[in-house]
């Protein structure tokens, strides 16, 4: 029994890669991925997660995105934006991001070069509450459908125009690459997924088959690491850290 224990143990630790933390946060991966996992981050608006430039190929094909978020304060009307995802610059390929209290902005860059901001309706969450979000979106129709909490709240489509081809830029999860003001609250449970997922799909416990790489937050002594392991079809994944909960639990502090 001790000798399988360790077996285990062994092939967990084979599987993880471990990623230092340090400053603007930076991921340093020896595997280009376009799936990322981050789980119970917590971000005080100086601070932020830098994924190298991979196979992004969001908004050129199907993606979806969950977390559970909680916003520390919603920017106050008419103030500047805050914005917690970001793919590509300013004018970004992808961007989320809150305005005007509690109404979420998605941003998507056209062929023609024009960003186009959608601003989402309020969505019935205060300052410091925990939320679920999801967006999915299909690159057949140019759909995207918005999910606050496990309902559908807002789906949108931009005249099916195609969005830009693979972009070099890295994608950010706390802060915009070159515009609006970083995120102070928590991040729990990041997913990107490779297809635009129907709602049945969402919230799922166990990966999925086309979550390429799953990134996991946890202190390791005073230091903190993003544990990372990378997906492989074929074989089941040993999970060494799993968070998901109804009821998060607290976020680690960097």
């Amino acid at each position: 029994m001790f000798i399988l224990f360790l077996m285990i143990i062994s092939v967990v630790t084979v599987a993880l890669k471990h990623f230092f933390i340090s400053g603007r946060l930076p991921l340093q991966e020896e595997d280009t991925s376009h799936i990322v996992l981050i789980d119970a981050l917590h971000l005080d608006g100086s601070q932020y997660v830098d994924v190298p430039p991979g196979d992004f190929n969001l908004c050129t094909e199907d993606f979806t995105l969950e977390l559970k978020l909680r916003v520390d304060e919603f920017p106050p009307i008419g103030s500047e934006e805050v914005c917690f995802i970001s793919l590509g610059d300013y004018t970004g390929r992808f961007k989320m991001s809150f305005v005007d209290n509690n109404r979420l902005r998605i941003t998507y860059k056209l062929s023609s070069g024009e960003a186009v901001d959608t601003d989402i309706p309020s969505i019935n969450v205060s300052d410091k509450d925990w939320f679920d979000l999801a967006l999915t979106y299909s690159s057949q129709n140019s759909e995207t459908f918005i999910y606050i909490n496990n309902r559908l709240h807002y789906q949108f489509r931009l005249g099916g125009e195609r969005f830009l081809s693979k972009t070099d830029k890295s994608l950010m999860i706390g802060k915009c690459h070159s515009s609006g003001k970083p995120l102070k609250g928590s991040i729990h449970s990041f997913h990107l997924h490779s297809r635009a997922l129907p709602f049945s799909k969402l919230n799922y416990n166990a990966p999925l088959p086309w979550t390429i790489v799953k990134l996991n937050f946890a202190s390791n002594d005073s230091k903190k690491y993003l544990h990372g392991v990378r997906h492989i079809q074929q074989a089941p994944i040993p999970i060494l850290h799993n968070n998901r909960l109804s009821s998060p639990q607290p976020p680690h502090s960097i």
